[in-house]
């Protein structure tokens, strides 16, 4: 996406970088981007520091094209630039040509050298001697002639100095110490030009995105564990899976600005991935299981937790069973029953259970590991404590737990949110109602927002129903229209946690001119506003701004967490939360896209879609680290797998890798790029200044050593009982490889503790 996020100098540092070239052009070009401006670094040259206080020197070039070459007549022939008549993209090669060995080139190139020059100076620290003049970028490709045209241009004793370099020379010539420091974001993103409407264009390639992100860090953390014990790692297979993604994350396959064409090959490597990531994660768990020794009655079922910390959470499962059971009952490895809440299918003729669908809270599945429940013959354990209960009024549904008073009116909006910790009423329902979906007219093109102010609202087409209701959880569903639009909405609510969660599946006949929100109005006064970055988190000011897997708004020890799946940005005005999510594209505008006329119609967003969201109210109790632990696990559930022979020397709960305390997570681990060992990449979540880690392994490993981000290794941690002790700074992003004795797990099983 455009902007640049508050962890980059950490991880540029962590992988030998120490410069770097950036383009703010559109925020120096346009007047729109003057109060972003006041935010920057008043010179080209400055420091930028990263949220962990690592810092890099950067140049921030002040044109997106370069030294134009020769002149201001190549200028206007240049294919980044469009006509009244909308030929935007088209290529004049030979125009180019022409200009560039003219009679006159060497004249124009002079002028616009000058130019040029003395516009840059403006921008130059008086500290600074140098200046950093790049030739070509995007449409414009590089050309032999230009420079002999430079070259005459150092004869002239009216023009200051050339010489032609490279970015790290000049980088030496810079007076570090009295460069301007700037720390956080540089994420220019403000309303009327470039920025806003690049998160929302092509929803589905950011979810796509997200969803490979989440499920090949899982994929390849569970891979490491099979190879821990004994399987071969499918490197070449994760690498393979990798390349579409990176191969499409340049800026305008990103955000679909390409041929429908190229937009679906995209959209069918991305899938091909994300199938090949499913295969390596059902392979690797084919193998732990067959490791998974299982004793006792009943039919086991496995959970397994990919994440560094214990987790307890509903997981749902549906189970066929032979004739003889009137009730069923969930208990876990040590034979304690869990509260379960169970749906039968079908039944025997005899009345036994034939089929079921199980909602069973999983208690306290071990980090980086598994547990072996079984599901038995007996009486289903109910939840302890009021649990949910369910009233329908006349036009709306009123459910409560012991958290939570709500009122869900037919259309699937919440009308009222009183939170009893609290004692607050959250919602601020004089004009909108929470997750209520809103229809805006807008004339804007792949960058950026041109609102009409027309608007349209919601229609019940089907009023809601609850399609399942006990002490567990609670669904109700409703399906609405907005003009041609049809919203099919489902929310789940529970008895035991405080998360609603909230599904729309959306068909858009024809998205041109139509952009599609979600709003929840808050009743807070200009809350704070804290978003989820990369290894991250930023505070932002109210505006239309991008997000990972949550976004926070809160004040005075009462406050909303917004989770999703895929939802790359939001806004929040007047105590309005919106979720941005299909941006179509106007062909009233010239710069709809880069495409020529003819490709811009197929470009229209259409088809059906589908959002996944929660909302979670807190107090003063609810964390940083809670937050960011809660995207994840919305994003990544625990998975549910049979036990087909439960004949292993595993026990029937186990976990490979746990790692304290909770402001530090694992987010992902590999095979290493060379050699036989395991590379943990851990981060810490929470901002705390200095925290001490214990990484505890049930792996026979003979040795841990602390590397950057390129697995280069810097120094040795000592290992002691299983378990490697090290101190973590504030939003640092560390990473470890360890290197196992010879031999695997399963080999040297009987000189480790490998239970919980």
């Amino acid at each position: 996406m455009y902007g640049y996020c508050n962890q980059i100098p950490q991880i540029l540092r962590k992988v030998g970088i120490e410069h770097l070239v950036i383009c703010l052009w559109w925020v120096r070009r346009y007047p729109e981007g003057k109060e972003y401006l006041k935010e920057l670094p008043a010179h080209w040259d400055f420091l930028w520091e990263g949220i962990d206080g690592s810092r890099v020197v950067v140049h921030d070039s002040p044109d997106y094209g370069g030294l134009y070459l020769p002149g201001d007549e190549y200028i206007r022939s240049c294919p980044c630039l469009h006509s009244e008549k909308g030929n935007y993209g088209d290529h004049d090669r030979g125009k180019k040509n022409e200009l560039i060995f003219s009679a006159g080139a060497l004249e124009e190139t002079k002028e616009a050298f000058r130019k040029e020059y003395e516009e840059l100076k403006k921008g130059n620290a008086a500290s600074q001697e140098s200046l950093f003049m790049h030739m070509g970028g995007d449409f414009r490709e590089p050309h032999l002639q230009n420079v002999f045209l430079l070259k005459e241009l150092e004869k002239e004793t009216d023009l200051p100095k050339m010489v032609f370099s490279t970015p790290s020379l000049y980088f030496k010539t810079l007076q570090k110490s009295s460069l301007e420091v700037h720390r956080g974001e540089l994420n220019p993103v403000y309303p009327g030009r470039f920025g806003e409407g690049y998160f929302e264009t092509k929803t589905k390639i950011k979810q796509l995105n997200r969803q490979f992100e989440s499920t090949v860090a899982r994929a390849e953390s569970l891979a490491s564990m099979a190879y821990a014990l004994g399987k071969k790692y499918p490197a070449e297979r994760v690498e393979n899976a990798y390349k579409p993604f990176l191969f499409y994350q340049h800026h305008d396959p990103f955000i679909g600005n390409i041929p429908k064409d190229e937009y679906d090959l995209l959209c069918r490597r991305w899938r091909n991935s994300l199938a090949e990531v499913e295969a390596i994660t059902k392979e690797s768990l084919d193998y732990l299981l067959g490791q998974v020794k299982a004793e006792g009655e009943g039919s086991p079922l496995v959970i397994i937790n990919p994440s560094s910390w214990s987790r307890s959470e509903i997981v749902q499962t549906t189970r066929e069973f032979p004739p003889g059971s009137i009730e069923l009952s969930v208990k876990n490895s040590i034979g304690a029953a869990l509260p379960t809440q169970m749906k039968i299918v079908n039944r025997h003729p005899d009345g036994s259970v034939q089929k079921a669908s199980f909602g069973i809270l999983a208690t306290d599945i071990p980090a980086y590991g598994y547990e072996v429940l079984k599901i038995v013959k007996g009486k289903a354990k109910g939840l302890d404590g009021k649990g949910l209960s369910v009233e329908k009024k006349s036009d709306h549904f009123r459910i409560e737990n012991e958290f939570y008073c709500l009122e869900i009116n037919q259309k699937g909006q919440l009308q009222s949110f009183y939170d009893k910790e609290t004692e607050r009423q959250l919602l601020r329902t004089e004009e909108f109602l929470a997750n209520e979906f809103i229809l805006e007219e807008d004339l804007g093109c792949f960058c950026y927002m041109k609102p009409t102010g027309k608007r349209w609202r919601e229609e019940l087409h089907q009023e809601s129903s609850l399609v399942e209701n006990g002490p567990l959880f609670s669904r109700i569903v409703t399906e609405n229209r907005i003009k041609d639009i049809v919203i099919k909405k489902e929310i789940t609510l529970y008895g035991f946690q405080k998360r609603i969660d909230f599904q729309a599946k959306v068909h858009l006949p024809d998205g041109e001119d139509k952009r599609l929100r979600v709003i929840f109005p808050v009743n807070f006064d200009r809350g704070r506003i804290v978003a989820e970055t990369p290894f991250a988190f930023a505070q932002r000011k109210e505006g239309i701004s991008a997000m990972i897997n949550w976004l926070d708004y809160s004040k005075n020890g009462s406050g909303l967490t917004l989770f999703n799946q895929g939802i790359p940005s939001y806004e929040i005005k007047k105590d309005n939360i919106y979720l941005n999510l299909i941006k179509g594209l106007s062909l009233k505008d010239l710069m709809s896209s880069c495409l020529p006329p003819s490709l811009r119609k197929e470009m229209i967003e259409r088809g059906d879609f589908h959002f996944s969201y929660a909302l979670q109210s807190h107090g003063q109790g609810l964390s940083i680290k809670e937050m960011v632990k809660g995207g994840y696990e919305f994003n990544g559930p625990l998975l549910t797998a049979d036990l087909s022979k439960p004949e292993g020397t595993l026990p029937s709960k186990f976990s490979f890798f746990s790692l304290e305390p909770g402001n530090l997570l694992i987010y992902t681990i590999k095979k290493a790029e060379q050699g036989n060992g395991l590379v943990v990449r851990i981060y810490e979540s929470e901002g705390k200044p200095r925290t001490l880690a214990q990484l505890r392994l049930s792996l026979p490993v003979k040795s841990c050593l602390v590397c950057n981000l390129l697995e280069e290794e810097e120094r040795h941690l000592p290992v002691k009982d299983q378990t490697v002790e090290f101190t973590v700074k504030a939003h640092e992003i560390i990473t470890l490889k360890l290197k196992t004795e010879k031999g695997d797990l399963l080999s040297a099983f009987s000189r480790f503790d490998v239970t919980t």
